[in-house]
């Protein structure tokens, strides 16, 4: 989630303005749509919304956490999640809420698209299908 969030701002960058500012990503989603789409399912993963992987992520680590007693850092976790929430959803709306400005040209490799793309699909394939995640990987482990 975090690398492909990162690999859009990557991609804003090239218009050589090396700012990493909200207003960078202004119009973003409407003018380019596949970065839009894939940036917005990065964000809504780092909230924790389902059916992305994040979810699941935050579900269990939080469960284990209450298992274990520590309801003081459940408590503490959730807040953080909602204060990261306003910003991860403020990244969403500037993209396609706001009018963008300037020149909004960018040059998008097609493997780095793919990349992206790819990624951004997996975060949902494991938001829907956890289980056989969580099966894959307790096999794994002798």
């Amino acid at each position: 989630m975090n690398l492909g969030a990162f690999g859009v701002l990557m991609l804003l960058n090239q218009r050589g303005k090396g700012d990493y500012s909200f207003d960078s990503l202004r119009g973003m989603g409407t003018v380019h749509p596949l970065l839009g789409l894939t940036m917005t399912v990065f964000m809504l993963s780092l909230i924790g919304i389902p059916p992305t992987a994040g979810f699941f992520g935050k579900l269990y680590l939080f469960s284990a956490a209450l298992n274990e007693g520590h309801l003081t850092l459940v408590i503490i976790g959730l807040l953080n999640s909602a204060v990261a929430a306003f910003y991860y959803l403020k990244v969403i709306s500037t993209m396609f809420m706001a009018k963008p400005e300037g020149d909004v040209a960018i040059s998008q490799p097609m493997g780095y698209k793919a990349a992206l793309a790819i990624s951004s699909i997996l975060i949902v394939v494991i938001g829907l299908f956890p289980d056989q995640l969580v099966t894959a990987m307790l096999k794994a482990v002798p």
